[in-house]
């Protein structure tokens, strides 16, 4: 298998008590994990994931990652509870900061870059006439 893009390596979810076999010109991320998962082949949970993010890929990707899954309804409060139970203070700091109505990566970029500079960013504000409808339906 031909080596893989900077940044877009294939990431792998591997339960912490199965083995994984030796392959070659395979650059993977092997996450092991203690999760618990019904068989060998089940897809880890939206919560599990978006850990896995926040400790591989740090605290902006998890962000953007965050937002999405909640814009598209893949975590619920249930799920965010557990996955602030099992980060650190600044990760339950980011999922307090989230909102479930980002409609873009950049959006969510944005106003997290700016939060250290104490600004306050209004975003998803109606201006009016936007198109033909007027205000979008929330």
């Amino acid at each position: 298998m031909p080596r893989s893009a900077p940044g877009t390596a294939l990431h792998v979810w591997m339960h912490h008590d199965r083995h994984q076999y030796p392959h070659e010109d395979c650059d993977c991320v092997t996450h092991w994990d203690a999760a618990t998962s019904g068989s060998a082949f089940e897809q880890p949970g939206v919560p599990l994931v978006l850990r896995q993010i926040y400790g591989c890929r740090g605290a902006e990707a998890f962000f953007v990652a965050l937002e999405s899954a909640r814009r598209l309804g893949l975590i619920d409060a249930v799920g965010l509870r557990r996955l602030g139970d099992r980060l650190g203070p600044e990760g339950r700091d980011l999922i307090a900061f989230s909102r479930a109505d980002a409609d873009s990566g950049l959006e969510s970029v944005v106003r997290l870059r700016i939060r250290r500079y104490g600004w306050r960013v209004r975003t998803q504000v109606w201006r009016g006439r936007d198109g033909p409808g007027g205000p979008p339906h929330r």
